[in-house]
């Protein structure tokens, strides 16, 4: 089991589809969805609301206007760049000796599932576009912790890896302590993984 942003990939990928989706649509004549997007990117920066609802926003967007070959580009061309080579080898050893991989993250599942069938991972959790904003949860916190308890039995799977950068992951690293490696933990998250006795790191 490991995180995305910060952990498999050295950076965020939000961030990479923020840069990415107004040139997309604009490259694919959708001009006035491209503007939109721009525009919800620019009312996030300026704190007017919150990081969930612009990642909504943008998700509507991309799903009326772009295919499945154009996440699957993305997640080529933006995110398999900057795949952290050291975890990325971690997890090849671990599937050498037959374990299942699997992707737990917030972030979108539009690229989020794309990515990890570029990289012959097993499996995908992450946070799912809904047509309504008031049901939209990110894949984060205990409901991460639920989602992969539901995958591990679904598919009689034990757990016997953990990997993780942020302190998000919290109820999932307490809840297997001793699978739990962290990747590059700032100084803040380190600090709160550490009081729950969780310091092993990559």
């Amino acid at each position: 089991m490991v995180d995305l942003d910060g952990t498999l990939l050295r950076g965020n990928s939000m961030k990479r589809l923020m840069r990415w989706l107004p040139k997309a649509l604009w490259n694919e004549r959708h001009a006035a969805e491209a503007l939109l997007a721009i525009g919800w990117i620019s009312i996030r920066g300026v704190r007017l609301v919150s990081h969930r609802r612009m990642k909504w926003h943008l998700g509507a967007i991309a799903r009326r206007t772009l295919a499945p070959s154009d996440w699957n580009r993305f997640a080529k061309e933006e995110l398999l760049p900057i795949v952290n080579t050291e975890v990325a080898a971690h997890i090849e050893a671990l599937k050498e000796k037959g374990a299942a991989v699997c992707v737990a993250s917030a972030a979108m599942s539009e690229y989020v599932e794309p990515l990890c069938n570029i990289l012959g991972y097993a499996h995908a959790l992450s946070t799912a576009h809904t047509n309504r904003f008031d049901d939209y949860a990110e894949l984060r916190g205990n409901h991460k912790l639920l989602a992969i308890n539901e995958l591990l039995a679904a598919g009689n799977y034990t757990l016997i890896r953990f990997l993780t950068d942020h302190s998000d992951d919290l109820p999932t690293a307490t809840a297997y302590p001793e699978e739990t490696i962290l990747v590059n933990p700032s100084g803040k998250s380190a600090a709160l993984f550490a009081k729950a006795g969780i310091s092993h790191k990559l």
